[in-house]
């Protein structure tokens, strides 16, 4: 298979976030969630309409966000190496949970998209600023 994954490194391309990742476990009958802020690096681009048609109509969101990178994102789960809720990637001070994890492992990436759900209050309006 080719192995794409030069692509997420490219200067031209690629784009710094974070992933809020909480996992958490029981402790005498009580959950304990924990949070660990992850950098990424890779692409980050709104959804087309092609990737917005991969989701029911109902549920289909309006401020969809494409994530890719060489590192793996999490859905809410309790199996296997992650314990947790979804990840939410933060992504110039605003904040996406993830709704979709395409593992694309044969070609070197995973593919996540995010809903919008908020800003993050402790960053500065980031709109504005370069890449």
């Amino acid at each position: 298979m080719l192995n794409v994954s030069r692509i997420l490194y490219s200067p031209h391309l690629n784009q710094g976030f974070r992933v809020h990742r909480k996992t958490g476990a029981w402790d005498r009958g009580r959950w304990v969630e924990t949070e660990k802020i992850i950098p990424f690096t890779g692409i980050v681009k709104p959804a087309t309409a092609k990737e917005l048609q991969q989701f029911p109509e109902a549920d289909r969101p309006t401020s969809l966000i494409a994530f890719y990178s060489e590192k793996e994102m999490f859905l809410t789960e309790d199996s296997g190496n992650h314990q947790g809720t979804s990840d939410v990637a933060e992504w110039r001070g605003k904040c996406y949970r993830l709704i979709k994890v395409d593992p694309d492992v044969d070609y070197g990436f995973y593919r996540a998209y995010g809903d919008f759900i908020g800003r993050n209050e402790n960053e500065p309006d980031s709109d504005t600023e370069a890449d």
